[in-house]
């Protein structure tokens, strides 16, 4: 993969093809949206999508009988996915066809059968000729030589070649953890000829409330882990320099290496080069310590969240000669890094390459660089990122429900352009909800094409999507956010509408139309409301009554009942499908039901009222919706409501 994308290139391509979105939506006959936004496609940058296969009429299932085994290297120990790989294969194909798909290693084979050959094999090697496409880390190609099958790729890269293979031979796809589509029936050979590699190579949704929760869900949605790329230090990963320093955090003597009430560090030691040193080896050392005990090459040393820093005379002397805290951030891990990989040399793992990752957050986004032209370039060589560093940049201030290039977000766009300039490895940090009010629907979906296609374009390795990362079930269709969010980071020229369909068929089967009626109708009224109307901040306050009319509201609860009415075809034929279905909905009810009870209370009577908010209460406790904003629990909503 490119890494190296031309910021000035980067530039002037964006501005080119960003288009603007489509003024007014399609409406049918009934006044209902259709396809209410139709997302420019443009070329990919940095990945790579081949596909040559063609359709045999051979069969590597029939009848419920395989020939066929699945082959692992020798050494697959040695490899962290391949028996995962192996397992997936090998249950999914079990599961659509009812056959029996054996796992070997390769000196155990059995000669005459044929086989799905997985990662490094000798027969591999022998059979399958190599390819100039770099697949990097998560990349796969898929090959079909004679009647046997070769998934080629690094550990994680065999993994999402399994997942590759399933699309192609039994249409696997995950909407859910409870949500897995299959073809059921024989299975017939393709004549494999794919190349993949994703537009970024490292891809982070927030799927639930654990940033990685549930490994198998994710992997299947075709995200990383954050293991894939991170090691840790103490326990700790984001926002997590003051932890390396927590044990001498309340000595007086080390008062000089944060600032004034202990919430952030002091990056120059309040003026003191040699404590700046001691401070690096500190640091240093935790690290190499936890690279003893993990593969990943990657460490976060990120400043505290929160808007503070230090506000020595030091600390605020740079700060008026770069404009910007980050430069006295950026010369400390600087230093930092130079001393990790000095004590890997001392210790005899010189070869090994640790990357420090920094964040450019809120005191620190903007970065130590000047436009120069149409060029970006470091203030000094001495706040360019060291070989070794990579910023991780998180626009916390942009406005996710409009391009990301846009007038509103011209200075968060030019910061990351800024960044790119300084740093070889550039990661972003994204959002995709209110933070303050996590039960009215934020829309960032229509717009995220365009922010991964920009992200990608700006040559980011990695991309982390943050949703409501302390709710237990998201309301406001999140669900499709995290699915969508993996497809199109993936492939950010992956046709939206397209995928809008199959997921609401995937997931909400027979009632597919009256909830994508809803996603319209609901995505068409934000859309009128970013004409200026309503800001698209993440903690903006959207809880007024101008914004959504009761007669609105009720016409969108009106859709929900159809939908119940649509899951009423599995309620004898299917009860236990009938309850996911029915459940999906529901939980797609509460903004609506939510919105209605908060804005509108006074329109209900005195029994009304409290009969659908006790409904609510116990649908909010049954699916698992605890939280109303960011840390504050929907409970404090209830005790307002006089429930306990």
């Amino acid at each position: 993969m490119n890494k190296r994308i031309i910021c000035t290139c980067c530039v002037a391509l964006i501005f080119v093809i960003s288009f603007l979105y489509a003024a007014g939506c399609q409406k049918n006959g009934d006044g209902t949206v259709k396809n209410p936004v139709s997302v420019p496609q443009t070329e990919a940058y940095n990945g790579v999508h081949i596909d040559n296969s063609t359709p045999t009429d051979e069969y590597i299932v029939r009848n419920n009988v395989t020939d066929y085994q699945i082959v692992i290297p020798d050494d697959y120990e040695r490899s962290a996915y391949m028996w995962t790989a192996a397992s997936e294969l090998s249950l999914f194909l079990a599961q659509s066809s009812g056959a029996d798909f054996s796992i070997v290693t390769e000196s155990r084979r059995t000669d005459g059968k044929n086989y799905i050959s997985l990662g490094g094999t000798a027969i591999a090697a022998n059979d399958v000729a190599s390819t100039d496409v770099k697949l990097g880390k998560n990349g796969y190609r898929l090959v079909t030589a004679g009647k046997n099958i070769y998934i080629a790729g690094s550990d994680i890269g065999v993994l999402n070649g399994v997942y590759g293979l399933l699309r192609k031979l039994v249409g696997f796809e995950v909407y859910a953890p409870d949500e897995t589509k299959l073809s059921l029936g024989d299975i017939k050979l393709v004549n494999l000829d794919v190349t993949e590699v994703p537009d970024i190579e490292y891809r982070v949704g927030d799927v639930d409330r654990r940033i990685d929760g549930d490994e198998a869900y994710r992997r299947r949605l075709g995200y990383n882990c954050t293991d894939d790329v991170f090691l840790y230090v103490k326990g700790t990963l984001y926002h997590n320099s003051l932890y390396y320093f927590d044990e001498v955090l309340n000595n007086g003597d080390y008062s000089d290496w944060f600032n004034t009430n202990k919430t952030q560090l002091c990056y120059t030691a309040h003026g003191n080069a040699e404590r700046v040193r001691q401070m690096q080896d500190y640091a240093a050392d935790l690290i190499v310590e936890a690279a003893k005990t993990s593969n990943a090459n990657c460490v976060t040393f990120q400043q505290s969240d929160g808007d503070t820093w230090c506000d020595c005379n030091e600390c605020a002397k740079q700060l008026g000669e770069y404009g910007t805290n980050a430069a006295v951030m950026v010369k400390f891990v600087n230093g930092l890094s130079d001393a990790v990989q000095q004590k890997m040399t001392d210790i005899g793992m010189g070869d090994r390459q640790i990357t420090i990752c920094i964040f450019a957050y809120m005191r620190t986004e903007k970065a130590p660089a000047v436009q120069q032209g149409s060029e970006w370039k470091a203030i000094d060589e001495s706040v360019r990122c060291g070989k070794n560093v990579a910023v991780f940049y998180a626009p916390i201030n942009a406005d996710y429900t409009k391009l990301f290039n846009e007038t509103y977000n011209t200075a968060e766009y030019r910061n990351m352009l800024a960044w790119k300039s300084i740093s070889d490895k550039l990661f972003v940090w994204l959002y995709q909800t209110n933070f303050s009010h996590y039960l009215y629907p934020y829309n960032s979906l229509l717009t995220m094409s365009d922010r991964y296609k920009t992200v990608a374009k700006c040559g980011a390795e990695f991309i982390f999507d943050q949703n409501q990362w302390d709710q237990k079930v998201k309301t406001g269709f999140h669900r499709l956010k995290a699915w969508m969010g993996a497809k199109l980071a993936w492939n950010v020229n992956s046709d939206y509408n397209k995928l809008l369909d199959e997921y609401f068929d995937g997931y909400f089967g027979a009632a597919a139309e009256p909830m994508r009626q809803l996603y319209d109708q609901i995505t068409y009224r934000m859309e009128q409301l970013s004409d200026g109307t309503m800001e698209g901040g993440i903690y903006y306050n959207v809880n007024q009554q101008k914004f959504f009319t009761k007669a609105m509201l009720d016409g969108w609860n009106k859709l929900i009942d159809r939908a119940y009415t649509a899951a009423e075809v599995y309620k004898q034929s299917d009860p236990q499908l009938y309850r996911k279905i029915t459940d999906r909905i529901r939980i797609e009810s509460i903004a609506v039901r939510y919105m209605r009870l908060e804005l509108y209370s006074g329109r209900f009577s005195a029994r009304q009222l409290t009969d659908e908010r006790v409904a609510f209460r116990n649908d909010c406790l049954r699916l698992g919706v605890d939280m109303y904003a960011e840390q504050v629990s929907l409970s404090t909503i209830f005790q307002s409501w006089g429930l306990q």
